[in-house]
């Protein structure tokens, strides 16, 4: 079970999501189209993204961002770290995602 948490860092993800909000994710949850998720970037395992899932295979998922442009394709199912649940920062913005 990992419950974590995660700062966004740039714009893929506005309106939904704006940089430096903070987000609190978790692996309870099996990931769906639509939505949020946080995945190590299999090109760099140091680096983590932020995406929306677009569609879901057995074995991938398919991550884009909300802003043209950004997606970030075809990524191992191994490399989801989990579903975005909560947003906890700012807290005029905090709510369930």
């Amino acid at each position: 079970m990992i419950i974590g948490r995660v700062a966004v860092a740039g714009h893929s993800m506005l309106p939904a999501l704006r940089d430096g909000e903070f987000l609190i994710y978790t692996d309870l949850v099996a990931p769906r189209r639509g939505d949020v998720v946080v995945a190590r970037d299999p090109r760099d395992g140091r680096r983590w993204l932020v995406k929306r899932v677009r569609a879901v295979r057995a074995d991938a998922l398919e991550l884009c961002g909300d802003v043209e442009g950004h997606d970030a394709g075809w990524i191992p199912r191994q490399a989801l770290l989990g579903r975005v649940v909560f947003r906890y920062w700012p807290p005029a913005r905090a709510r369930f995602l």
